[in-house]
């Protein structure tokens, strides 16, 4: 069968530790979602205060932008190895 090209396309040899690599994706991009998610929040609740709070709450929108980036980087890069 695998002149005719049906076992070309065969999975991982090691299924668990692909399925870790996809865990700790999910996690960093649900990590980063949540901070994402939390300073808007946190934004809502104090906007009359917005421009003093600033200071604090722009780390926080970086770092999950930049896990969010990175969750996608890991896909992609898991992606490109399987192939």
């Amino acid at each position: 069968m695998l002149h005719k090209g049906f076992l070309k396309n065969r999975g991982p040899e090691n299924p668990g530790k692909n399925r870790m690599g996809l865990v700790a994706t999910n996690l960093v991009l649900y990590a980063g979602v949540c901070i994402i998610l939390a300073g808007l929040f946190f934004m809502l609740i104090n906007i009359d205060k917005a421009d003093s709070m600033i200071r604090l709450w722009l780390p926080f929108m970086i770092a999950g932008v930049v896990l969010v980036f990175l969750s996608f980087l890991i896909r992609l890069g898991r992606e490109w190895h399987h192939r």
